[in-house]
C-alpha cells in the first residue's frame, strides 16, 4: 500500500460530518466493527526480550524486527517493512503527518483505522496497550483464510504511527504475541 493511499484512507476516516465530542473513556465499536475496548491500557509484559534484528526506520520512527527477518528494499519515506525467512510473515511500520493536527485521539485513530481497513474478515478492536509510556490502539484477528493481523497505532508529536504484523495461521497465538511485544519494546520516536 502506498503512503498516499494510507494518508487518503486516514483522511477519509477523519472526515465524519458529526460534531466532535470528548473522547469516551471506554469506547466501543459498533456494527461490523464490534468488540469492546477496555478503558485502561494494558502494559506490555515486562519480561519480554526486545527484538534484536534489523532496524526498520522512517523519518522519526523506528522499530527492530525479530532476528532472522529481512528488510524489504521497497518502501518510501513514510513506510518500511520486513519479512520473516520465507517471506510470508510481515512487519510493516508507517509514519504519516497527523492530518487532524492534534485533534484526533488514539480512540479516533483506532475507529478510523477500523473503518478504512479492507479485509475478507474483519479484525476486532482489542484493549489499548502502553508502548513507551504512550497509549496505542490494538486491532487483532484473522483477516482471511490464511492470515492473522496484529495492528498497533497511536498519534504522537504531530505523527500518526503504526506497527502492523501479519502472520500465517500456523504461527501459534503465543508466538505471535511474543513477536509483537518484542517489536513494540523497541519503538523509538525521535
Amino acid at each position: 500500500m502506498t503512503a498516499l493511499a494510507v494518508v487518503l484512507m486516514l483522511a477519509a476516516g477523519c472526515s465524519d460530518d458529526e460534531p466532535s465530542a470528548a473522547p469516551d473513556p471506554s469506547p466501543t465499536v459498533s456494527g461490523s466493527e464490534s468488540g469492546a475496548v477496555s478503558p485502561s491500557p494494558t502494559p506490555p509484559s515486562p519480561s519480554v526480550e526486545p527484538a534484536a534484528g534489523p532496524e526498520l526506520r522512517v523519518k522519526r520512527f523506528s522499530v527492530r524486527a525479530p532476528e532472522g527477518w529481512e528488510i524489504s528494499p521497497e518502501g518510501d519515506p513514510y513506510t518500511a517493512q520486513a519479512f520473516a525467512t520465507g517471506g510470508i510473515d510481515t512487519l510493516f511500520i508507517g509514519e504519516y503527518p497527523d492530518l487532524a493536527q492534534g485533534t484526533m485521539s488514539v480512540e479516533d485513530s483506532a475507529r478510523a483505522r477500523m473503518r478504512s481497513a479492507v479485509y475478507r474478515q474483519q479484525p476486532k478492536l482489542q484493549p489499548y496497550v502502553t508502548v513507551g509510556g504512550d497509549k496505542w490502539y490494538h486491532i487483532a484477528g484473522q483477516i482471511d483464510a490464511a492470515s492473522y493481523l496484529l495492528d498497533y497505532g497511536t498519534v504522537k508529536d504531530g505523527l500518526s504511527l503504526s506497527v502492523v504484523l501479519t502472520f500465517t495461521l500456523d504461527v501459534p497465538a503465543e508466538e505471535r504475541e511474543r513477536i509483537a511485544q518484542a517489536v513494540l519494546a523497541t519503538v523509538t520516536v525521535d
